[in-house]
């Protein structure tokens, strides 16, 4: 296995997602925000749990899921698995933020955290959670919508991607 890298900067289907999850996260809702799958839902509802729960303990205002945001960090996290890199440039050499403005159709505050090699999404949320800048993104409370997700590249690393903005 790969040593767990994190990055930052200012979904394909997951087959072992389900058993990694167990029940925890079944939410018993019929909507699905407008995401390909349930498997991919539980992923994007895990994350975002996670988040808001970190929110809500620093009393900020919790995150609404966007399926534009999602539609992005999925892309890009398809993009990076297939790159087996970890960076936020995209292939194009387009930043992140003018990928989440032209999906959101107007120019906001955004923030992007990233990370390769966490097998669940504790782990993620951990390696996050103890790099300074990522922990600032998730406690930024301008920001207001979320979308992420993971992806599992071919040698089976895990990549996470949670994009998120005001």
């Amino acid at each position: 296995m790969k040593t767990p890298r994190v990055s930052i900067d200012p979904p394909s289907y997951r087959p072992g997602l389900l058993a990694r999850l167990g029940n925890r996260f079944r939410p018993g809702r019929p909507m699905t925000y407008g995401l390909p799958n349930p498997d991919i839902y539980l992923t994007v509802w895990d994350l975002w749990m996670h988040h808001n729960a970190l929110r809500r303990a620093g009393r900020l205002p919790e995150l609404k899921i966007s399926p534009a945001l999602y539609h992005v960090a999925d892309r890009f996290c398809k993009e990076l698995a297939a790159r087996d890199t970890l960076t936020h440039t995209r292939q194009s050499g387009t930043p992140f933020y003018a990928e989440i403005d032209a999906a959101l159709g107007r120019a906001v505050g955004c923030c992007e955290n990233a990370a390769m090699g966490q097998r669940t999404v504790e782990e993620a949320m951990e390696s996050w959670k103890s790099s300074p800048g990522h922990y600032k993104n998730i406690m930024d409370g301008s920001m207001r919508l979320f979308g992420g997700t993971a992806v599992d590249a071919a040698d089976g690393t895990t990549l996470w991607v949670v994009d998120m903005s005001e």
